[in-house]
């Protein structure tokens, strides 16, 4: 497939306050929510915002928009 997964280095904590969110955690939610994405689409339910024109129906499948406002604008 064509995706990527950009690898941070941690090297900088913020260990100092108890209010801050160390580089660490950062670094593992950042991780959770691209592997969340990933897994989203390798099973097909990865729905991304549509370009104007294209609507998704009740079961999810991209249609062009019936309004005839939308189709007629060029």
């Amino acid at each position: 497939m064509g995706f990527m997964i950009q690898v941070v280095p941690m090297v900088d904590y913020c260990w100092d306050s108890k209010d801050k969110i160390s580089e660490v955690e950062l670094h593992t939610i950042r991780s959770r929510l691209s592997a969340g994405i990933l897994s989203k689409a390798r099973r097909g339910e990865l729905a991304l915002t549509l370009p104007v024109g294209l609507v998704r129906d009740e079961l999810g499948v991209v249609q062009k928009d019936p309004n005839r406002e939308v189709i007629n604008r060029n």
